[in-house]
């Protein structure tokens, strides 16, 4: 499997501009036959804690279709970084496109300290399935908690 990781210099609170540098960089592993490319926590706004509430989205927002066209014409599972609107409050979440399938959505279950004040846990690990292979979803501290991949 060829993972990759991207990283951009994401605009605070900019959206539209956002999603579109998600795509222009997804071109570069596309061509090295990349089988995922996961984008980092809050990719698509920028790492701003403070403005979550007025930047959380649905995971099913029309501006995200983009990414499952390119996940469709690439092959490549694909996971970006954004605000959103939880069932109890705003969570960090990755929403993760895979060819032929709906989108979903992952959200950080185990927060750091300093972003207790802004968002929510999520309440599900997911599992996906892609290129023959099982992954588990963590976002940036979790991944370092043992308790998390138990």
């Amino acid at each position: 499997m060829r993972l990759t990781a991207a990283q951009i210099l994401s605009t605070p609170g900019q959206i539209e501009e956002n999603i579109s540098k998600h795509l222009n960089v997804i071109r570069l592993p596309a061509r090295k036959n990349a089988d995922v490319l996961v984008f980092p926590e809050l990719s698509l706004t920028g790492y701003e804690p403070a403005l979550a509430q007025a930047l959380a989205v649905h995971p099913i927002d029309g501006r995200f279709d983009a990414f499952q066209v390119a996940s469709d014409r690439y092959g490549m599972l694909i996971a970006i970084g954004v605000p959103t609107k939880g069932a109890k409050g705003i969570e960090i979440s990755m929403i993760c496109f895979q060819p032929g399938l709906e989108r979903t959505t992952y959200s950080k279950q185990q927060l750091h300290l300093d972003e207790l004040p802004f968002f929510t846990p999520g309440t599900e690990q997911r599992v996906l399935r892609h290129a023959d292979q099982v992954l588990a979803p963590a976002i940036c501290y979790e991944s370092l908690q043992a308790s998390h991949a138990e």
